[in-house]
């Protein structure tokens, strides 16, 4: 998951979807607006695509978890 904030910040595309009440870190209930892919790319040969959910966890607060796989 990551804030919205990162999302503008980054200028990712935006996937919206419905939304999705899920339990956040600390049990703290949110809901899962969107989504939207990013790129980790250590090195000149290691590129890792993802795909991230955007959820509202506050201003200047981020969270980063992504599906592992």
């Amino acid at each position: 998951m990551v804030g919205l904030d990162l999302v503008r910040k980054l200028k990712l595309k935006l996937y919206r979807q419905n939304h999705v009440k899920v339990s956040g870190l600390g049990y703290i209930p949110t809901q899962i607006m969107a989504s939207a892919e990013g790129k980790l790319i250590l090195g000149s040969r290691e590129v890792y695509v993802m795909e991230l959910w955007v959820v509202n966890i506050g201003e200047d607060e981020y969270e980063l978890v992504f599906e592992k796989g």
